[in-house]
C-alpha cells in the first residue's frame, strides 16, 4: 500500500518513453513526413525517459532514454536524407528548364 508523502514507484513515465522511443525509430524507416513525427516522438520520449530517470533509475528509464537517442539519430539522417534527395530533384528540375527541355514536353502534349 503507498503511503501518503512517500514518492511514487511508477514506471509510467519510463514506459511511456520506451514505447514512444519505438515509435519514433518506426516513423523513421517510414521517411516522408514520418521523420518529422519521429522527431517529436523521439524528443518527447528522451524527456519522458529524463524525468524518469531522475524519479527512479530503472530499467525502463534507461531503455526510454536509449531508444530516444536512436530514434533522434535514424530521424535526423532520414530527414538529412529526404533533404538532399528533394534538392537533387530541384536542381534536375532547373536545368531541364534551363535547357528548354520541360516546354518541348509540354507541347508534345
Amino acid at each position: 500500500m503507498k503511503k501518503e508523502g512517500s514518492p511514487s514507484n511508477s514506471n509510467g513515465a519510463g514506459i511511456v518513453s520506451v514505447t514512444l522511443g519505438i515509435i519514433s525509430i518506426v516513423f523513421a524507416l517510414a521517411v516522408l513526413l514520418g521523420s518529422i513525427a519521429g522527431l517529436v516522438f523521439a524528443l518527447i520520449a528522451l524527456i519522458l525517459g529524463i524525468f524518469q530517470y531522475r524519479k527512479s533509475k530503472n530499467k525502463w528509464a534507461i531503455w526510454g532514454i536509449t531508444l530516444a537517442i536512436v530514434g533522434l539519430v535514424f530521424n535526423a539522417i532520414a530527414l538529412y536524407l529526404l533533404a538532399t534527395a528533394l534538392a537533387d530533384v530541384i536542381n534536375q528540375l532547373q536545368a531541364l528548364q534551363q535547357t528548354g527541355a520541360l516546354e518541348q514536353y509540354a507541347n508534345l502534349q
